[in-house]
C-alpha cells in the first residue's frame, strides 16, 4: 500500500525532528495515550456493563446481551446505557 500523499522519506524526517522530543516527553505521551484508550474503552463497554447489571439484578429481564441491548434502548433510550438505576 502506498501513501502517495506523504514524502518519500517521511519516516526519516519524523525521526530526525521528533525523536529527542518524544524521548523527553515520553511520560506525558504515555499518559495521554492511556487516557484516550480508557476514554474510548469506556464508551464501548458502558452499554454492555449496564445490560450485565440489569441481567444480574432483575431476574427474567433478559437472558443475554443480544436480548438486553435492544430492550434497554426501548425502555430508557440512549441514556439508559450511561445512567443505570
Amino acid at each position: 500500500m502506498s501513501l502517495s500523499f506523504l514524502p518519500d522519506n517521511f519516516d526519516t524526517v519524523f525521526v530526525i525532528f521528533f525523536q529527542e522530543k518524544t524521548y523527553l516527553w515520553r511520560t506525558s505521551l504515555y499518559l495521554a495515550a492511556s487516557a484516550s484508550a480508557e476514554f474510548f474503552a469506556d464508551i464501548a463497554l458502558c452499554p454492555m456493563e449496564a445490560v450485565k447489571v440489569r441481567i444480574q439484578t432483575q431476574p427474567g429481564w433478559a437472558n443475554n446481551l443480544r436480548e438486553g441491548l435492544p430492550k434497554l434502548m426501548a425502555e430508557e433510550g440512549v441514556w439508559g446505557y450511561v445512567y443505570t438505576t
